[in-house]
């Protein structure tokens, strides 16, 4: 009996999706290395990533009108508080369309 060839550990599309966000977050970089939250006595200023407003999907991953750029300690601010984070702008319900 032939063995079955291992399954990869990424399909293709998915490699496709991950160059095409990698690039986005360069081109985001080049443009403006500063955080865009700012969250007072949290920010450090300088974006370390991506910050998605409405949570990550492949439809939207790489959607620049959902990401901005944010410093880790503000995307983790932002995580821990939900509420004040939709208040703010910073977070879009999954159930709201943009």
């Amino acid at each position: 009996m032939k063995k079955a060839d291992p399954i990869p550990k990424k399909s293709q599309t998915q490699k496709d999706l991950d160059k095409e966000y990698s690039k986005l977050v360069q081109d985001m970089r080049n443009e403006s290395p500063l955080c865009e939250v700012k969250i007072k006595g949290v920010c450090t200023g300088i974006m370390e990533g991506l910050h998605h407003l409405q949570k990550r999907t492949r439809k939207n991953l790489c959607d620049r009108n959902n990401v901005i750029r944010a410093c880790n300690a503000c995307n983790s601010w932002i995580e821990k508080n939900p509420l004040e984070a939709m208040d703010l702008g910073l977070s879009i319900s999954k159930h709201k369309k943009q």
